[in-house]
């Protein structure tokens, strides 16, 4: 293992940070594999004593978590570890300053870091002369330092629980003194501070180890017949009072904490339930927080309670799933948390206590499960889906709950979404309830939750693209009614169901329906509108009556500064496609059109001349031609055949400086390709037109206008792009 590079690097006046990186790499990589590092111990340290002091975050993080390889790979004794760190009690102490460092990032690696070192010098660790004792005890009143330090105390819990139980007597105290956390006022710090807190007191009793330290798991678990005994009813009481905090993530935490001592304990486990259940007045942060507390209890216990008892609590539990708590001010969006979680609770109920008759089941949770899912209130729909999914784990049928599910798939809030997808088997629900599914679907088409609306509209769609059977005119009949919703988020997803289902027989009213929601006002409801505008007219030209009279608000659209990139784009490639049917322009017309100040006009100036455009073939290449000019004034004379050559081969669409140029020269020289180039070239055209990063699109209408009289230019729709979370496509204007 060779150091002299990086130290070579870290001497210079400015390091650089790629060659800091590369060489600590390959330190790293020697360590992980398992070099022996006695005769290295010296110098590694003064190696990330000079990396955690670089100014790179990422650097001071990478160090911290390679730190513990350095003892790990050694064979000195314990004393011989202590001594090596009293050698470098610059890198201990500024190891413990970082606790309070801006980054959340280097905070935990540091606690970590500490952690890891307990565990080869047990308390030894907080020895005075290695400095970290007062980042760990008397941290900084700030919300950096105290969160650090709850990360670190986390951390030495766990080293303790491993090497020295009696030691976890100077830790608890920090941990379960809340005055000390109140110093912070500002309700996102303390949240953050409790939280942390709530997690370092979880580690004193979780059975949960991290996999990187199975080798000390007998150790660990051990511990807890030392530690439940001296401390569990300070433990249990800090956890408690913590279930009422603000903060949702400390509540959380607590609620584990209270089901861990639930677990490890021999208590009356009756009893210990019984003292959670909320009482009185309570307002509804407390109460989902004894809920939450509830429910991990009883998704921990191993042993049926009595029937009298269980028939008791879930009495409880419906109660208070339904009531509304009119004692508390708070909107039913956040109180909302508090029913759900008692529906959440009911449902780990079931698990060990329901009847084979499933009477429990059908008694106290079925209907209430029902209510959530109709529920237009996103935290009850939230539990009535999570109940749901534990439901279907368990081995009920819940038919009923996942066609009411369905919809929710498309939620607009992506936990819901998230757990509703992975529930419901969509192919399921429409191969085998086609009916039920729709009837369902349609009984939420007139909630009074626009996002419920919305999900209807976007759900149907989603029957329609799995559906082998041709769906029934109330699909189309609902997208119409709900494409002239006055939320424009509901009204786009109708006119995608419209696009979707479209017939023969639906296509004559498609022109007036998006002119009505072409004005430019909503972005979604426009582009919406103008992709039925175009799909009807490629698959139903005959019946798609007064197509043309569009054309002159396509105009405005492609030239308003008022109109967004991606609407501009979408209006100049429908215009195009009608200014394909007749090349004839309207000389007369086209001097009206260019006399009008677009900069100042809106939709309403247009109307005028929507209605001589109608059925009128040549309006369409008149005002795109209009839309010609103008770009044409703001562009350099001949700046299409002034294009850099390229070859298709050549194409980089991921350069977006160059993606406008490069497609604008192959349009325009698109005769010279065969047809299946002229496919790539034209594709690559849809895509550069539905990139929202690249906003100035001018040149390549200007391309598509030099090959009007080319064949075979039709514009495909965009290629979907993936990313993010289970595969979601999130092309927002792609097909």
């Amino acid at each position: 293992m060779d150091l002299s590079p990086v130290f070579a690097e870290l001497a210079q006046p400015t390091p650089s940070r790629e060659v800091v990186i590369e060489e600590l790499d390959k330190v790293t990589d020697c360590l992980r594999g398992g070099i022996p590092t006695n005769e290295y111990i010296d110098q590694l340290f003064e190696l990330f004593n000079k990396l955690i002091h670089f100014n790179q975050w990422h650097i001071q993080q990478y160090t911290l978590s390679c730190t513990k390889y350095i003892f790990e790979n050694s064979t000195l004794t314990k004393e011989q570890k202590l001594n090596s760190l009293l050698n470098h009690t610059e890198f201990t102490t500024y190891m413990g300053e970082l606790f309070g460092n801006a980054k959340r990032e280097v905070r935990e690696m540091s606690a970590q870091c500490i952690g890891q070192l307990a565990i080869q010098i047990g308390p030894a660790i907080l020895t005075p002369k290695l400095g970290i004792t007062d980042f760990v005890f008397n941290p900084a009143p700030t919300a950096f330092a105290i969160e650090g330090q709850q990360m670190a105390l986390g951390r030495l819990a766990t080293a303790f629980r491993i090497v020295s139980q009696e030691s976890l007597l100077m830790l608890i105290n920090s941990i379960t003194n809340d005055e000390a956390l109140d110093v912070l006022t500002n309700a996102s710090e303390n949240g953050y501070g409790y939280w942390y807190s709530t997690r370092a007191l979880y580690l004193f009793v979780t059975d949960e180890l991290d996999c990187t330290l199975e080798k000390h798991r007998k150790a660990f678990l051990e511990s807890r017949e030392y530690l439940l005994p001296l401390f569990g009813e300070q433990i249990l009481n800090c956890a408690v009072k913590r279930l009422s905090h603000h903060y949702a993530n400390a509540r959380r935490a607590a609620a584990k904490v209270v089901a861990s001592v639930f677990k490890g304990t021999k208590c009356n486990e009756t009893e210990f339930i019984e003292k959670l259940i909320p009482v009185g007045e309570n307002l509804w942060v407390q109460r989902e927080g004894h809920l939450s507390a509830i429910a991990e209890c009883l998704d921990a216990a191993n042993q049926p309670f009595p029937a009298d008892f269980a028939e008791k609590l879930a009495g409880i539990l419906l109660d208070l799933g339904h009531d509304e708590m009119p004692n508390d001010p708070n909107p039913l969006t956040q109180k909302g948390n508090a029913n759900s979680m008692a529906a959440k609770a009911l449902v780990k109920l079931l698990r060990l206590h329901d009847t084979e008759d499933h009477s429990l089941y059908e008694k106290y949770v079925h209907e209430l499960v029902i209510e959530f899912l109709r529920s237009p209130v996103a935290a009850l729909l939230d539990g009535g889906v999570i109940c749901t999914a534990e439901l279907k784990k368990l081995g009920y049928d819940v038919t009923d709950l996942l066609l009411l599910t369905f919809k929710d798939i498309c939620h607009s809030s992506f936990p819901i979404r998230d757990l509703a997808r992975r529930t419901v088997n969509v192919k399921d629900c429409v191969d085998n309830h086609f009916d039920e599914l729709l009837e369902t679907i349609f009984s939420f088409a007139d909630s009074e939750d626009s996002e419920i609306r919305e999900c209807v509209a976007k759900s149907l769609i989603l029957v329609a693209q799995n559906s082998s059977v041709q769906l029934p005119d109330e699909v189309t009949q609902c997208g119409l009614s709900l494409a002239q919703d006055p939320v424009d988020t509901v009204k786009a997803a109708g006119l995608d169901l419209v696009r979707t289902v479209l017939t023969k027989e639906s296509a004559p009213v498609v022109v007036e329906l998006c002119m009505m929601n072409m004005t430019g006002e909503s972005e979604e409801a426009t582009i919406a509108a103008i992709k039925l505008l175009k799909h009807a007219i490629k698959k139903y030209p005959d019946e798609t009556v007064g197509q043309f009279s569009a054309a002159p608000i396509l105009a405005f659209l492609s030239l308003s500064p008022m109109s967004s990139p991606v609407v501009s784009s979408a209006a100049q490639q429908l215009l195009f496609l009608l200014a394909s049917v007749s090349k004839e322009v309207d000389e007369e017309k086209l001097q009206e059109f260019n006399e009008i100040d677009h900069e100042s006009s809106e939709y309403n100036d247009y109307l005028e001349l929507v209605e001589a455009a109608n059925e009128q073939p040549e309006a369409a290449a008149t005002y795109f031609q209009a839309v010609i000019q103008n770009y044409m004034n703001e562009l350099e004379e001949d700046a299409i055949e002034n294009l850099p050559e390229i070859s298709l081969s050549e194409l980089n669409l991921a350069d977006k400086s160059a993606a406008v140029d490069q497609v604008a020269y192959l349009v325009h020289n698109i005769a010279k390709f065969d047809d299946g180039e002229r496919k790539k070239i034209l594709q690559a055209l849809a895509d550069v037109y539905a990139d929202e990063a690249i906003e100035d699109k001018k040149l390549l209408l200007i391309a598509l206008n030099s090959v009007m009289n080319e064949q075979n230019i039709d514009i495909p729709d965009p290629t979907p792009f993936s990313f993010s979370h289970d595969s979601e496509t999130f092309s927002k204007h792609a097909n």
